[in-house]
């Protein structure tokens, strides 16, 4: 747990970059009635897989089964994917890795 919360922390602070423009609005953003961004797509960053749990980090959010985003009820969480259902329909969100190699020639 204390992995994810480290990880949690690197995602919040992305959040609050100093850089970025006060009026920054992300492409899958859009405004709502109140003129507050909200996110329209759903985004999976992180998953968190262990013997007696299972999380989901999805957009910026950490979920478990169940669990609901945007309208979306969390069904399944896989190691490399999970599943959401709205509406009755299912769909499978993937993780994409990428993935760094280290190679020491000593």
């Amino acid at each position: 747990m204390m992995i994810l919360g480290c990880l949690m922390a690197s995602l919040v602070g992305a959040q609050n970059d100093p850089m970025r423009p006060e009026n920054y609005i992300e492409k899958n953003f859009a405004m709502d009635a109140n003129g507050k961004v909200v996110n329209q797509n759903l985004m999976l960053t992180l998953i968190y897989v262990s013997e007696k749990q299972r999380y989901a980090v999805v957009n910026d959010k950490i979920l478990k089964r169940n669990d609901t985003v945007l309208g979306n009820t969390i069904l399944e969480i896989n190691p490399n994917n999970i599943v959401v259902s709205k509406h009755g329909i299912d769909k499978t969100l993937l993780l994409i890795r990428n993935e760094v190699s280290i190679r020491n020639d000593e």
